[in-house]
């Protein structure tokens, strides 16, 4: 466990989980232990796109995707969903779908239900800047889709933008400085993370993630921390 040298007193700190919650958020302490700062923007949903920014989508209450980590194999269909965001002029088409609200390194393969499509049968963009409203990675068919849209490729990349972003730390913090209110320099404890990052990065945990849910920000980041097998939790400082 990566974090397992951040216990706090003689007990563990484990945040809710489960239903959505709103400010103030408690803690919950197991075992004696200080009494926790309480931090409520992690209590909060993060504030995702939604196809509403588009002129003409299928639903526009749908969210975005946001994209981290590399999908490429497992499973026997497209493990990334896909948002319509545009039905064309008069509902004719072409049918565009957001593939993820920023740009992506690869766009391999598509899928409409389990059934994979040839590749004359869509165009793809890994950066588009759709509408004049931001670059992201669109998959664009000339006739309409009989299912839902899913597709098999790589997410973001890192902050040097030759590589793709998976180490999970880098993720979360993209994903909360982004979509969560959060500052790096305000809202983390550096030691903490730079270290840590260091010691994933060394492990060789790599963390394929998508974001298409409006969960509260702290049940996010305890789903994301599984995949290598950490946890998190709140200094004095509220960071």
């Amino acid at each position: 466990n990566p974090f397992s040298e951040y216990p706090i007193g003689a007990g563990t700190l484990s945040w809710m989980e489960g239903p959505p919650v709103v400010e103030p958020c408690e803690p919950f302490i197991d075992g004696p232990c200080p009494e926790p700062p309480k931090t409520p923007k992690l209590c909060l949903p993060f504030a995702l796109p939604r196809a509403e920014i588009y002129s003409n989508p299928g639903n526009p209450a749908d969210l975005l995707p946001i994209v981290y980590g590399d999908f490429r194999e497992g499973g026997s269909r497209g493990p990334v969903p896909a948002t319509l965001i545009d039905k064309g002029e008069g509902d004719a088409g072409p049918w565009v779908f957001c593939a993820a609200f920023h740009p992506v390194m690869s766009i391999e393969h598509v899928y409409v239900e389990d059934v994979e499509q040839a590749a004359g049968a869509f165009s793809s963009s890994t950066s588009d800047n759709f509408q004049n409203r931001g670059t992201i990675a669109t998959i664009t068919f000339a006739e309409q889709p009989a299912g839902q849209v899913n597709w098999r490729g790589t997410g973001l990349r890192d902050a040097s933008g030759g590589n793709l972003m998976e180490n999970c730390l880098d993720q979360i913090v993209h994903l909360l400085t982004t979509y969560g209110n959060f500052t790096l320099a305000e809202d983390f404890d550096l030691t903490a993370f730079y270290e840590n990052r260091a010691r994933i990065t060394r492990l060789g945990y790599k963390t394929a993630f998508v974001v298409l849910t409006e969960e509260v920000t702290q049940d996010v980041l305890t789903e994301m921390l599984f995949n290598v097998m950490g946890y998190w939790r709140v200094n004095g400082k509220e960071q």
